[in-house]
């Protein structure tokens, strides 16, 4: 867990971060609960979490992971009494539940790609198993989460609604930008949370999957568009105009059709139709357990 990948530090530690920060949506208090609320013009640069990673540098023995999103079945009544609003992409991606249309065990067979001109890119699977269906209508799930030397070790799901390869690409992107920028990660979490709750674009779409076409949605954000720390990290202003596409649809089993993000090539490029950046994790195939 600990090793960075040579072509990829796509899940360094993933799961300990999933385990100590969360997932992507939180409210106002608990946010605060893990420190100030976001100041951009008060930091100079995106900050370092060194203490906060070397504190969670133990690996995650045993036990199931977390689902994908810490909100359940009555959780929108609770946000609405503490005052917190949903914003209509954070109550696409988080507060439905995705595996409904799921009543019998199935593989979902997942691609993910990583192309561009800034690293060496490649192609492995990802596979989310529903093995179980739960009286409350939860389910029992395992991940498998690339192959052979790139595979990561996912506890299983005990009892989720939400499809988790959703908070697996987000938290692993976090570190990716961490790692690219020597930002810090809780500076792009936070970045990514508040992007979903004030500025995110839905857009209807047409999916071609499995020889048909399937109404979806599409929810896009830009997190570092208009980051003022953008302007004085280099790293990050290469970044900046980063997007991320959702494309999810109650239509199509585990809900999370395509998860896609690009960014575009720079000014002074050799080849400017070539992306600075494009990873991709999308559905194939659904078959039976």
């Amino acid at each position: 867990m600990r090793m960075r990948l040579p072509e990829r530090g796509f899940l360094l530690r993933v799961l300990v971060l999933i385990a100590t920060a969360g997932v992507i949506p939180l409210t106002p208090a608990q946010e605060n609960e893990g420190g100030a609320a976001e100041n951009a013009s008060a930091e100079p640069v995106p900050p370092s979490d060194a203490a906060q990673e070397d504190s969670a540098s133990n690996d995650v023995s045993g036990g199931s992971a977390p689902a994908p999103a810490d909100i359940g079945p009555g959780a929108a009544d609770e946000a609405t009494a503490d005052g917190h609003s949903y914003s209509e992409a954070e109550t696409i991606l988080w507060l439905t539940d995705q595996l409904k249309s799921i009543q019998e065990p199935v593989r979902l067979n997942y691609e993910f790609k990583k192309a561009g001109s800034l690293e060496e890119g490649f192609t492995d699977s990802v596979q989310l198993e529903i093995t179980e269906m739960l009286p409350d209508g939860m389910k029992k799930a395992n991940v498998t989460f690339f192959t052979g030397a790139r595979r990561h070790y996912v506890p299983p799901y005990e009892s989720i609604n939400g499809n988790p390869l959703l908070a697996i690409y987000l938290h692993g992107d976090v570190l990716e930008m961490k790692r690219l920028t020597d930002g810090g990660w809780r500076y792009f979490h936070r970045r990514i949370k508040y992007a979903f709750a004030e500025a995110a674009e839905i857009t209807p779409v047409d999916v071609d999957f499995n020889g048909r076409q399937v109404r979806a949605k599409q929810v896009k954000v830009t997190p570092y568009v208009d980051d003022p720390h953008a302007e004085t990290s280099e790293k990050l202003h290469r970044l900046r105009n980063k997007v991320y596409l959702f494309t999810v649809s109650d239509d199509i089993p585990g809900y999370l059709y395509e998860i896609r993000t690009v960014v575009p090539p720079e000014k002074t490029a050799a080849d400017p139709s070539q992306p600075l950046l494009e990873e991709s994790l999308r559905l194939l195939a659904v078959e039976d357990l």
